[in-house]
């Protein structure tokens, strides 16, 4: 069985520098249009990436690593680096079928989609954001009331049937399409976390985060480092499949 709570990245969201414009109003884009602009360029046709999570809850620091392969938003493969004691599991999606193998066993064990949304290695992240960033088919996308003089404040507010935990996320997006900040707004409006991006890199045209930092209101904080990052790169024709989750 699955021995710790669940957390993801949110390999989240960011993008490249394309033009700079002065300000939101100045340009005719949507909402939607600004937030796909950062997670298309963030993310690419596909993604690779190892990545170090730091979580620091009570007073306590844990240390992970993981893997990630993705390809557009229903292929993804995040295998478990470190710890040791979990070192070879890892989770497979393909399309709605999510699947966790369990080294330790020599399992792999179906899990309902739901299960995308839990805290990856309890942190502050979810599954779903370290495989796929934020799915915005499950939010409504429009700019919040008060724009910012050179950036974009976008709000994302869930559908009725929407399988996610916020009430509503705030982004703000840079004129060259990095998404800088991401406010988390629990049901009743709080803000419950808040991720921000202290550390940009240049990659292959693209400016992305190197750095990730979330802190939750509790005190809590999770710090997510892409120690190697990969955007439109072939990836194995074998890589989204039950045989290769399985390999060490």
């Amino acid at each position: 069985m699955i021995s710790r709570k669940h957390v993801s990245w949110m390999v989240v969201v960011a993008a490249a520098a394309l033009s700079m414009v002065v300000g939101a109003a100045e340009r005719d884009l949507s909402a939607l249009e600004v937030v796909e602009n950062a997670r298309d360029v963030w993310r690419g046709e596909t993604f690779h990436a190892i990545v170090s999570i730091e979580v620091t809850r009570d007073g306590y620091t844990e240390s992970q690593r993981v893997e990630v392969w993705a390809e557009g938003e229903d292929k993804a493969l995040v295998r478990i680096l470190e710890p040791e004691d979990e070192a070879g599991s890892g989770y497979l999606l393909l399309g709605e079928d999510l699947w966790y193998y369990a080294r330790e066993i020599d399992e792999v064990i179906p899990l309902p989609g739901s299960m995308l949304f839990d805290s990856f290695l309890g942190s502050g992240l979810d599954l779903d954001e370290l495989m796929r960033g934020t799915v915005i088919e499950h939010y409504e996308v429009r700019y919040a009331e008060d724009q910012p003089e050179e950036d974009y404040r976008v709000v994302l507010i869930p559908f009725a049937e929407a399988p996610v935990v916020y009430g509503r996320l705030e982004l703000t997006v840079s004129a060259d399409f990095v998404i800088m900040e991401i406010d988390y707004h629990d049901q009743r409006g709080t803000v419950v976390k808040t991720a921000r991006v202290p550390e940009l890199v240049e990659l292959a045209g693209r400016v992305v985060p190197r750095v990730w930092i979330l802190e939750e209101e509790t005190g809590d904080r999770t710090m997510v480092t892409y120690e190697e990052l990969a955007i439109d790169e072939k990836l194995p024709d074998d890589v989204f499949t039950l045989e290769r989750l399985k390999q060490p």
